[in-house]
């Protein structure tokens, strides 16, 4: 896989964070952003899986 892969996935994840922004706390937006431009894509999909599931079970 070469390196635009990896840049259009991140920005697919950076749209997704943006369209969830509602449903995510400040402090994990920072995190998972921080994931994305680390390109810890994967832990961020997690992070984000995470608190969502969090968000449900309220």
């Amino acid at each position: 896989m070469d390196r635009a892969y990896y840049e259009e996935i991140a920005g697919l994840m950076h749209g997704l964070q943006i369209r969830l922004d509602d449903r995510l706390p400040g402090k994990d937006v920072t995190l998972i952003a921080e994931f994305i431009d680390a390109n810890e894509l994967g832990i961020a999909l997690e992070q984000m899986a995470d608190v969502l599931s969090e968000d449900e079970r309220l």
